[in-house]
């Protein structure tokens, strides 16, 4: 199990077609497969402020750094 999370407690948030969820970066979220036979579409907004860095990994050890 990836960093000792519980995906048994996870909880499920449904949308109708057209709907947006909207999260924060660290939230684990994953969608289910795409049966549907059309795209699934993507719009990306990120909004920081002008005088952070980038995250290149978590201070308690959870993330990726390659840079």
């Amino acid at each position: 199990m990836c960093c000792d999370l519980d995906f048994w407690r996870a909880v499920p948030c449904l949308g109708e077609a057209g709907s947006i969820a909207v999260h924060h970066v660290r939230a684990v979220h994953v969608s289910a497969t795409n049966l549907s036979g059309g795209e699934r579409r993507l719009l990306l907004f990120q909004y920081r402020a002008t005088d952070t860095r980038p995250l290149l990994g978590f201070a308690d050890g959870i993330g990726i750094s390659t840079i």
